[in-house]
């Protein structure tokens, strides 16, 4: 397994272990992240979690993709660590700045993890 993929995983696991902080958070939220989430033949994933946290981890939040693989989310102002990912695929994180007024588009292919499958 590659170390991006270690790191990913590790990452993901972090998140799940993590209660969200403030998941109604009543900031003011002044940007937009958003993307598509398909597989590595370009089909949608439907209801895969978006796990979205601040650089301090005060403001957490997971949001599900549609049937479609989209998602949207709005955020204040900040420094965040995205993660996407679904069981049997490589998770994909990234970081990312948003500024007020800005649109932020962070789409991603998912692949199979056959190094983790169990059969």
């Amino acid at each position: 397994m590659s170390p991006k993929s270690l790191s990913c995983m590790a990452l993901l696991f972090v998140f799940l272990l993590t209660p969200p902080k403030n998941l109604l958070a009543q900031e003011k939220r002044e940007a937009t992240l958003s993307g598509t989430i398909l597989d590595t033949e370009k089909r949608p994933f439907k209801d895969v979690r978006v796990w979205i946290v601040d650089e301090y981890s005060d403001f957490q939040v997971v949001v599900h993709a549609d049937k479609a693989g989209y998602y949207a989310i709005q955020l204040p102002e900040g420094y965040y660590f995205v993660l996407i990912g679904t069981g049997g695929y490589i998770p994909a994180c990234k970081s990312i700045w948003v500024l007020p007024g800005q649109t932020v588009k962070y789409s991603v292919r998912l692949s199979p993890d056959h190094e983790n499958m169990i059969y």
